[in-house]
């Protein structure tokens, strides 16, 4: 696929695997511009970031976890 790569949504080094579930192909440009955005952040931080630079004032992201039974299976 060209112009395509994987992404893991769960990052290895936080123990994500690479089972289906856990990568979306996505544009290869974009994939770059996540890392260089975000590089090693939680969700939380990343939740943060967008809040304090690139969002509306008047919302909010907010970064929370599933719980068991709600996760994708």
């Amino acid at each position: 696929m060209r112009g395509m790569s994987r992404h893991h949504r769960k990052p290895r080094f936080w123990g994500g695997t690479n089972s289906p579930r856990n990568i979306k192909i996505v544009r290869t440009k974009d994939h770059r511009a996540f890392h260089l955005l975000f590089n090693h952040m939680s969700p939380q931080q990343i939740a943060e970031t967008l809040n304090k630079i690139w969002l509306d004032p008047d919302w909010e992201l907010v970064a929370i976890p599933r719980r068991e039974d709600e996760r994708p299976k």
